[in-house]
């Protein structure tokens, strides 16, 4: 329990060191008003009188120089000045009252004589400030809320303040013709007016009905636009647009009828391009196929089939090939044909290829082949492994063959293979004559 205490002290402590920090930061960039804001964090409630001296000289020296500082701009007409003078008398009398003196400048009178002139600046001009200076009397305003204004003898003046700048908001939003400036004084002036009226002038309802009115307008022209696409077979483009359409169209009760039709159309799109991708994968086996790969034959046709279920027969497919990917060739073959062994290997598995011939029993022997590709940015690389095993024989053979871009070209596997199968050929040549030598 006494760790615990201990940790949460060590917590409090690290805290208070942090906020000191970036009070001295604030206050060294002339960020005033945010640096006494701070500075209340550790010394606002009456936590001033429980600060050591050395931190209460240093808050000490800190106020008198910001004070020092807005008494040089009394008589300044910019608001944004007038308003940060005003918000720090505020503070300091509310949360800091044992930093002022009858000497200082922001004491009670001139923070309430700064509210005075405050609003009454803002009531002259409020139908002359640029959008600029406006922006900058909605950060004032939301300040004001955020030092709790609202809550104390300016509540008054919080009001008016409030109500003049709701008012010259609602009027530019009713003087616009552009849908995204409209959308943003009509939120300006319900946020504004939040804390008397959530609704003022209607403006929350207004803007609300606004961004239905483009939502739905939107919505339709992606669901158009997801039609068009459809009848034109682009269907991942047209599911796209289905899915932004149907996101919008679900935020409103009113319009949630038309989701059923774009589920439907959803549902046809994504089993087309799963045929479209099925079909790819089937075509790709049969090319692998017919190459005698039946490793990636099977991988493809199993693809086709996890796609669309055994779409056209590729499950099927995808066994005879994953068998045959396991027993690729294989070859019985007798010495009493009467040839010479190596002639009689050479000839079975050159000629013959992928079938299996009988001779007779006295020597049975098994052929594996395989073709691995490989490609990247620089290169590609082809490796066809040969092996023979039977008979107490087993014997292997690699050809290796890379081909970098800057010389041929890319060239794909097949234009690959044909361009090396002289060497393939030596290499089937040289393992036969190996095998051979084997069984005499």
């Amino acid at each position: 329990m006494l760790k615990k205490i201990l940790f949460y002290i060590s917590l409090l402590l690290f805290f208070i060191s942090c906020d000191a920090q970036i009070a001295r930061n604030q206050f060294e960039r002339g960020e005033y008003r945010e640096s006494i804001k701070t500075t209340l964090k550790i010394a606002g409630d009456n936590k001033y009188t429980g600060l050591s001296l050395k931190e209460k000289e240093e808050i000490l020296k800190r106020f008198n120089t910001i004070d020092s500082y807005y008494k040089s701009l009394e008589n300044t007409n910019n608001v944004q000045i007038k308003y940060d003078a005003f918000a720090v008398g505020y503070m300091v009398n509310r949360y800091m009252p044992e930093v002022l003196t009858r000497d200082n400048y922001l004491t009670k009178y001139t923070t309430n004589r700064l509210a005075s002139s405050l609003e009454h600046s803002i009531a002259r001009n409020i139908n002359m400030y640029s959008k600029g200076e406006l922006d900058t009397l909605a950060n004032i305003q939301k300040d004001m809320r955020d030092i709790n204004i609202y809550s104390s003898e300016y509540s008054g003046m919080y009001k008016d303040v409030s109500r003049m700048l709701a008012d010259k908001f609602f009027s530019l939003y009713k003087a616009s013709t552009y849908e995204d400036e409209q959308l943003k004084y009509l939120k300006l002036t319900y946020t504004t007016y939040q804390d008397f009226d959530s609704n003022y002038l209607g403006s929350k309802s207004k803007y609300y009905a606004l961004v239905k009115t483009i939502d739905i307008r939107n919505a339709n022209e992606y669901l158009n636009d997801a039609r068009r696409d459809y009848n034109f077979a682009d269907y991942e483009r047209a599911i796209d647009k289905f899915d932004k359409a149907y996101e919008i169209f679900n935020k409103y009760s009113d319009y949630r009828y038309i989701l059923s039709d774009i589920d439907v159309y959803r549902e046809v799109c994504r089993n087309r391009i799963k045929q479209i991708k099925a079909q790819e994968y089937y075509e790709r086996g049969l090319y692998y196929q017919s190459r005698g790969d039946y490793k990636r034959a099977a991988e493809a046709f199993y693809n086709a089939h996890r796609l669309v279920d055994n779409y056209k027969g590729s499950y099927r497919l995808y066994k005879e090939n994953k068998e045959k990917s396991n027993y690729e060739r294989t070859y019985t073959l007798s010495t009493n044909a009467g040839y010479e062994k190596e002639a009689q290997i050479e000839r079975i598995l050159a000629r013959y290829g992928y079938t299996k011939v009988s001779y007779g029993a006295n020597i049975n022997l098994k052929y594996f082949q395989n073709v691995d590709y490989d490609q990247d940015n620089t290169k590609e690389k082809v490796t066809v492994s040969m092996r023979v095993v039977g008979n107490g024989i087993d014997k292997s053979r690699k050809v290796e063959k890379t081909n970098r871009y800057m010389y041929n070209g890319y060239m794909g596997l097949d234009r690959l293979l044909n361009f090396y199968q002289r060497d393939i050929d030596q290499e089937f040549v040289e393992l036969i004559k190996s095998v051979g030598s084997s069984l005499r």
